[in-house]
């Protein structure tokens, strides 16, 4: 795959979850993709205090002055990047995020 076709890919894949309608998934589809949402915000959540997480967290809030996105589990606000940068260092750290195989 070259990386000019990435974008349009990614672009193809955001547009259908965009439209998609949780009316028109199965039912245990839909609880088994709250169940993961909630399995990840709770590891988010609780790796927010890591100090791991910590680490991250500060480094960022120092060099980052977007204020358009929330950081799970703590008062900051970050750019997207450095939100998800800080969101997914948390939802790692403690390694309780789901382990479904």
């Amino acid at each position: 795959m070259s990386d000019e076709t990435r974008p349009a890919m990614t672009m193809t894949l955001a547009a259908w979850a965009a439209g998609l309608r949780s009316e028109a998934l199965p039912d245990e589809v839909v609880h088994q993709a709250k169940r993961v949402i909630l399995d990840y915000l709770a590891a988010t959540i609780a790796g927010s205090a890591s100090g791991t997480a910590r680490i991250v967290q500060s480094y960022v809030a120092e060099t980052d002055h977007d204020r358009s996105s929330t950081v799970i589990g703590t008062p900051l606000r970050l750019s997207p990047a450095n939100a998800a940068l800080t969101n997914g260092t948390a939802a790692h750290a403690l390694e309780v995020d789901d382990g479904y195989t």
